[in-house]
């Protein structure tokens, strides 16, 4: 069982994003949530039905060859966006419409502090780490 990574990186000017496997990363901007990563697992890079679609075939350890995808997206994120940063053990649990609504709902430790209920409450057996940063 190979580990994921995803998060950004702020530095000259510049905004990278960095993903390996099936963490996420999205934006909220004006009430509306976007995916910045790509997942990479067999179901979207070659189209295997589940379960088996769910395999990474990009990850950190369990011999994967591992190849960070790195974006430069300067510009996709900007003053007045909310981040999440979040494990499959949120998006494994909650729709995309319960997570945007989620992340509405006050400050980002109360924005935390619902998702991660959310997921429980929703039969969330696997851990799940999430991050909510507003971007000033």
């Amino acid at each position: 069982m190979g580990c994921t990574l995803t998060g950004l990186v702020w530095m000259q000017g510049m905004t990278l994003l960095v993903n390996v496997g099936d963490s996420r990363t999205y934006r909220l901007r004006d009430g509306m949530l976007r995916q910045l990563t790509l997942d990479q697992t067999l179901l979207e890079r070659d189209m295997v039905p589940l379960p088996a679609g769910k395999a990474l075939y990009n990850c950190i350890g369990a011999g994967c060859d591992t190849e960070p995808l790195v974006q430069d997206i300067t510009g996709r994120v900007m003053e007045s966006d909310r981040i999440l940063i979040c494990s499959d053990g949120l998006t494994d649990m909650l729709e995309d419409e319960a997570v945007e609504r989620l992340l509405q709902s006050g400050s980002p430790e109360e924005s935390c502090a619902e998702l991660v209920d959310a997921a429980k409450r929703n039969g969330g057996a696997d851990n799940v780490t999430v991050i909510v940063a507003d971007v000033l």
